[in-house]
């Protein structure tokens, strides 16, 4: 009988799968943050000294090559390397009045009624 739940070198393992005989697991990942300066380095290897992207990621021990490739794409387009984050859901409004929000919420309901016509009732 295997746990659900193993501990192995500080790091949680949990099953999520059955296949052949094995359990398939999702490791406990964290996300590594790397500095802006190991970025540019990266991409420029592979711009400037046409490295691969597998050597660079192993030479600065980076862990999965794709980053690297996602870094010199950035690099090559012009962006910053940091992605603005993403916010979920409606945008927090605070209003003057009662009756400004009322106005904002009506309209919105218009727009909704105008994008999803199935949806409501009439």
């Amino acid at each position: 009988m295997v746990d659900n739940e193993k501990k192995t070198s500080g790091k949680m393992y949990l099953n999520v799968g059955y296949r052949r005989g094995f359990f398939v697991g999702k490791t406990g990942r964290t996300n590594n943050r790397y500095p802006e300066e190991l970025k540019m380095q990266s991409a420029k290897l592979v711009t400037d000294r046409n490295i691969s992207y597998r050597e660079v990621a192993r030479k600065l021990g980076i862990q999965i090559k794709t980053q690297v490739h996602v870094w010199v794409k950035r690099y090559l387009d012009g962006k910053p390397f940091e992605q603005e984050a993403f916010r979920k859901g409606r945008p927090k409004t605070k209003f003057a009045s009662v009756e400004k929000e009322m106005a904002y919420l009506k309209a919105e309901i218009e727009y909704l009624k105008k994008r999803y016509p199935n949806l409501h009732g009439e």
